[in-house]
């Protein structure tokens, strides 16, 4: 989709504008987790937030990325959404694209993630993107990972 950006985001309230607004897209609330402002604040502190927007400047998605394992070489895709009206229009496709490019940029050679086994169109979505399921996090998720590059 041609008329959306993805801008690496460092705007506190900005990631909790964007987090705020995608958040019905989740099977599970993050912005009602009790932990939530624990977990925003290792996000805004510590992970490349990526955010995507219309040619209008509307919230199409994010995706939180810790890209800091410099011995594993593995980033870790701790949260990734792409809004409702958005989906099916290859935003989510170019959204990975981009946390594969950062994970890249910052020397990465793995990306992981952790997703719930009911999430069956996210499963879908991550193996379309060359996910594979390496295991079980949780009774109730999987990890999925992908090779960014040959080690």
């Amino acid at each position: 989709m041609n008329n959306i950006t993805f801008t690496l985001i460092a705007d506190t309230a900005e990631k909790r504008r964007i987090m705020i607004v995608c958040d019905d897209v989740f099977t599970i609330s993050v912005i009602k987790r009790s932990n939530f402002e624990e977990l925003f604040d290792k996000i805004d502190r510590n992970a490349a937030f990526i955010g995507a927007y219309t040619r209008k400047r509307e919230i199409a998605g994010y995706c939180a990325l810790y890209a800091n394992d410099l011995i594993e070489r593995t980033a870790y895709i701790t949260l990734f959404c792409v809004r409702s009206q958005m989906q099916r229009m290859h935003v989510g496709s170019k959204l990975m694209d981009a946390s594969i490019e950062e994970a890249a940029s910052r020397g990465m050679n793995k990306i992981r993630l952790e997703v719930l086994k009911v999430d069956t169109g996210a499963i879908e979505f991550y193996k379309r993107n060359g996910f594979v399921i390496t295991g079980c996090a949780a009774d109730d998720s999987y990890y999925m990972e992908r090779s960014i590059r040959e080690t």
